[in-house]
């Protein structure tokens, strides 16, 4: 038994030492999942463009609500019905200083409470800058913004030109794909082009909504960690973005790209590490491997079993005292004459 527990105990260790070596020499993965995270730092993230945002504007909030939950308290509507009426004019805001909300992501999804919201934000004077592939049907809908969406046949491989700096040919590869906006003559909004691509599409452009300005581009990957590394592409990210006034405070959303705080597992993080997941694996298997062998070695309680014990004596004696106290004097004697005879028939063979 001493023989086979010290096995088990080498074998756990060197289990357990290989692990550890593995840990040691093994690399964090890249995901290369176009994940638009401000704090990640993997190829597709925004942590580059996020922390020089921050150096450029004069304040930058990040939020994980949605866009009606980060308005209603500075940006508050009336209970007014906009279905209800047409005359429905949008309350004035007291809140004097000049916002931004800048969404990047590979899709941009909204509801129609917060659709009103965010138009409500704009006319009030403020901007509204969203990148993404995918736009909302509501959103476009309602700008009466018409999207043509195409994957790329070959490396995805294309150029962008800014309208402020014709000079300027951004190339960008690998791009999945193409998204551009088409205006028709049923159009009422004031629009700028601002960006187009190799092929003359617009990718960029802004649009007039009341004293504001909604900013709708077409290509996020720009502002990603990839393309921000690249010294030949930059400050593509940061020339779309200067469109905003400097002494600007940011709303910069991640609800889009993360989800609301309190969505997630509590082990997301573990998750997201691959040396951290192998950890939590290794603890669950070492803790399986103490149960079985815990509920193999501990076993009920043996009860103790006492030796028969001779009370012969003790019941004559009690038979006994139970003649006696009777006063059955005649009974004991003959009690005591059948044990004699027994006696003599049995030690010394006599018949009586």
């Amino acid at each position: 038994m001493k023989n086979k527990n010290t096995i088990i105990l080498v074998v756990v260790i060197l289990v357990m030492l290989l692990v550890m070596i593995f840990l040691a020499g093994n690399k964090k993965q890249i995901n290369w999942e176009p994940t638009y995270t401000n704090g990640g730092t993997n190829p597709y993230d925004t942590y580059i463009t996020y922390r020089e945002a921050k150096n450029i504007f004069d304040e930058v909030e990040v939020t994980r609500k949605p866009i009606y939950n980060r308005l209603e308290d500075d940006w508050r509507l009336s209970d007014y019905d906009y279905e209800d009426s047409e005359d429905y004019e949008i309350p004035a805001i007291e809140n004097t200083d000049h916002w931004a909300y800048i969404f990047i992501n590979q899709s941009f999804e909204l509801d129609r409470l917060d659709l009103e919201h965010l138009l409500d934000f704009a006319d009030n004077g403020n901007d509204v800058f969203i990148s993404a592939e995918e736009f909302s049907f509501l959103l476009l809908d309602t700008l009466n913004v018409k999207t043509k969406t195409t994957f790329y046949s070959n490396d995805g491989d294309t150029t962008y030109i800014l309208k402020d700096y014709p000079a300027e040919k951004y190339r960008m590869r690998n791009l999945m794909t193409k998204t551009k906006f088409m205006f028709d003559s049923t159009f009422v909004l004031p629009y700028e082009v601002l960006g187009r691509d190799g092929h003359n599409d617009v990718v960029f452009v802004r649009l007039s909504v009341g004293e504001g300005n909604i900013y709708m581009h077409a290509v996020p990957t720009a502002f990603t960690n990839y393309y921000q590394a690249n010294i030949n592409t930059y400050d593509y990210a940061y020339r779309c973005l200067s469109y905003i006034p400097r002494n600007t405070r940011v709303i910069w959303d991640e609800y889009q790209s993360q989800g609301g705080e309190g969505e997630l597992s509590i082990f997301r993080t573990l998750f997201n590490d691959n040396r951290l997941l192998l950890s939590l694996w290794l603890a669950l298997f070492g803790f399986l491997i103490f149960m079985l062998f815990r509920a193999k070695r501990v076993q009920r309680i043996i009860p103790v079993i006492n030796k028969p014990v001779n009370s012969s004596v003790e019941f004559l004696e009690t038979i006994s005292n139970l003649y006696y106290r009777k006063k059955d004097f005649a009974t004991i004697v003959e009690k005591r004459h059948a044990y004699f005879l027994d006696y003599v028939r049995r030690q010394y063979y006599l018949s009586t």
